[in-house]
C-alpha cells in the first residue's frame, strides 16, 4: 500500500457521496440509450469494506439515480434510498463499480441504514453468485 491510500478521513461502507462519473469507457453519444453505463456527477453510495476503502487508492460504489419509472422498478437490481434521506432515488446495483476516491469522490452527503444496506448486500449476493 502506498502512503497516497491512507488517510485519516476515508469514506466508510454505507455512506452517500456525490461521485464524478465520467467518463465512462465510451462517449455518450456512442452509447445504446438504454444499455449505457451511467454517468455524470450524482449520489454513490459506498460498498466497499472499510479497511480497503483506508488502505487503498480505490472504493467500490453503487451509483444513485433520481429516474424513477414505478412500472420499470426492477427490485431484483434497484433499491429505494429511503425517505427522510439528503439524497433521493434508487441505487442501480447492477451497476456497481470501482472508482478512485481521490479523484472522482467529491462530498459525503449521507450515510445509509443497515436495513437498507442489507437489502444492497441480498442483491450483490445474488448478482454475483456469493453465499
Amino acid at each position: 500500500m502506498t502512503d497516497r491510500g491512507k488517510a485519516k478521513d476515508f469514506p466508510r461502507r454505507g455512506e452517500i457521496w456525490q461521485v464524478d462519473l465520467n467518463p465512462t469507457s465510451a462517449p455518450e453519444s456512442q452509447q445504446v440509450p438504454r444499455n449505457r453505463e451511467i454517468t455524470k456527477k450524482r449520489p454513490a453510495l459506498v460498498i466497499s469494506d472499510d479497511d480497503y476503502n483506508e488502505n487503498t487508492n480505490y472504493v467500490c460504489v453503487i451509483p444513485i439515480t433520481n429516474t424513477i419509472d414505478q412500472e420499470r422498478f426492477r427490485p431484483e437490481i434497484e433499491v429505494m434510498v429511503p425517505a427522510g434521506k439528503n439524497v433521493t432515488g434508487k441505487l442501480l446495483v447492477i451497476q456497481q463499480r470501482s472508482v478512485d476516491r481521490h479523484d472522482r469522490l467529491k462530498e459525503r452527503l449521507d450515510k445509509l441504514d443497515i436495513v437498507t444496506m442489507a437489502a444492497v448486500e441480498k442483491i450483490l449476493k445474488s448478482l454475483l453468485r456469493l453465499k
